[in-house]
């Protein structure tokens, strides 16, 4: 028999059955609506410059325990930008493609790529 490794003694061998909410519940509790977010956060003036021309088409959601490390008031604050899309997103910058890898080229039906001759 191996013995146990002190370095994991302060893990529980089993789960006590109180571990939290379950993540599917985190998930449904989500912010999903970006002026809901920007208003628990205080930012509700902010909604022009933070919401108007970041209508990237993607969905937001972004757990309540997320949006708790987030500073209050901060429209910088760095972990609302990482869930936010920003103006910037939308910017075309030369040298760069809409379609870096050429999959556009390669479609043959709806969803169905091939790029090698053959394959």
């Amino acid at each position: 028999m191996i013995p146990a490794s002190p370095l994991f003694s302060h893990i529980p061998a089993s789960r006590s059955g109180n571990d939290g909410p379950g993540w599917q519940r985190l998930w449904r509790e989500a912010i999903t609506e970006p002026m809901a977010l920007l208003d628990m956060l205080g930012l509700g003036r902010h909604a022009d410059r933070l919401l108007a021309p970041a209508d990237t088409g993607f969905a937001l959601r972004v757990p309540q325990a997320f949006v708790a490390r987030m500073r209050h008031g901060d429209p910088d604050d760095p972990l609302l930008l990482q869930v936010l899309p920003g103006a910037g997103e939308l910017l075309e910058s030369p040298g760069f493609s809409l379609d870096a890898v050429g999959d556009l080229a390669a479609r043959t039906g709806h969803g169905v790529l091939q790029k090698y001759h053959g394959r």
